[in-house]
């Protein structure tokens, strides 16, 4: 809930399968983490989480969607669920952190799985206290208004990572800078200075490290900067469609043709021109011989039918701007070549097959259907 204008999609770097941070391999200027082995080894010491469990909802208080969504999704991080319902997190709870939640958030937050995944009969779970929790850390989640989801779980890993974060006092750091050309060294030393600040299993779970690299523009300096970054968000555009439908009837020179509805994609920025291209295509008639024009019933009998231009903008302000009874496109004449030559519909081989000489100035009869 609550995207901006510019859509994304927010993933969180937990999948179940814990990123240690021991070693680190390259990947598309990203930094990808190795699994730390003895993290895995205690994964299989946790409490295990019983199939069927789970599977509850949050009730909604209000607009609270927004924090549903963000919770179910922690919930099903199997091993961040299991690490709370085995208690292990008791041993690493931080109360005097100034930049944690004097750690209420981590023991709410425990609360609430213990709810979602106990073997009771109810099908949903009040979020009511974990609510308030948060209200009283963060303000700007007072009542029940709809939020930015990622805002609001941005805001859970961080609350939940400092709370659980086993340093005590946190030393001062500097954020070292390569060249390119020792980025593996750079990269283990960046994450080993993070760590002495920052050192919870939440961090484990949920965060990586990314390259950022900066060339000097001159020539002359080509001076290269490489520095890594902390991260635990990841994110990535939503594809677009950049399409939409306009369904034409196609109302044929030749009688004996019945008229055929087809629907053809087009741009949203398109014109009168890329329609008519678009419809030549799956007609196989040349778009000189293609008209088009619109008809609302809802206007005056007299601005009923008109002809769309070719420079006309087919898509406005974020609606189709054709009306809902659709477009109406005719087969017309072929321009003459001589001044006295009269126009036709067919050529000069095929005319003689369907009609006489007189026929050729037969005109598509406007129907609305």
């Amino acid at each position: 809930g609550g995207y901006g204008p510019d859509v994304h999609a927010v993933i969180p770097l937990g999948n179940g399968f814990g990123n240690g941070f021991s070693g680190s391999a390259l990947a598309n200027g990203f930094e990808v983490p190795s699994i730390r082995s003895s993290m895995l080894g205690d994964a299989k010491q946790e409490a295990s989480i019983a199939d069927g469990r789970g599977l509850k909802g949050l009730s909604n208080l209000g607009n609270t969607c927004f924090m549903n969504s963000a919770l179910q999704c922690l919930s099903n991080a199997e091993m961040m669920t299991s690490f709370f319902l085995s208690d292990r997190w008791k041993s690493d709870l931080n109360r005097d952190n100034p930049l944690g939640m004097k750690g209420e958030l981590a023991e709410e937050f425990c609360k609430l799985m213990r709810d979602l995944w106990s073997s009771g009969d109810s099908y949903s779970v009040s979020p009511n206290d974990f609510k308030r929790c948060i209200a009283r850390f963060a303000p700007q989640f007072t009542g029940y208004a709809q939020h930015d989801s990622q805002e609001l779980l941005a805001f859970l890993l961080d609350g939940l990572h400092e709370d659980l974060n086993r340093i005590r006092s946190k030393p001062p750091t500097e954020v070292p800078t390569g060249d390119g050309s020792n980025d593996v060294e750079i990269g283990e030393l960046a994450w080993a200075r993070h760590q002495q600040r920052n050192d919870s299993y939440v961090q484990d779970l949920f965060w990586g490290q990314y390259k950022s690299k900066v060339v000097c523009p001159d020539e002359a300096c080509g001076k290269v900067s490489v520095t890594f970054d902390a991260f635990n968000f990841i994110t990535l555009n939503l594809p677009q469609n950049n399409e939409i439908s306009v369904t034409a009837v196609m109302r044929f020179a030749d009688p004996r043709r019945l008229p055929v509805r087809y629907t053809v994609k087009v741009a949203k920025t398109a014109c009168g021109s890329d329609l008519l291209k678009a419809l030549s295509d799956v007609t196989k008639i040349e778009v000189e011989r293609i008209a088009i024009a619109e008809i609302d019933r809802d206007r005056t009998p007299k601005s009923a039918f008109s002809f769309i231009k070719p420079t006309a903008r087919i898509w406005n302000n974020g609606n189709l701007r054709l009306p809902s009874d659709g477009v109406h496109a005719y087969e017309v004449p072929r321009a003459p070549k001589e001044p006295f030559e009269p126009p036709s519909f067919y050529s000069s081989s095929s005319s003689s097959n369907y009609f006489s000489s007189s026929s050729s100035l037969i005109r598509p009869v406007a129907r609305v259907e």
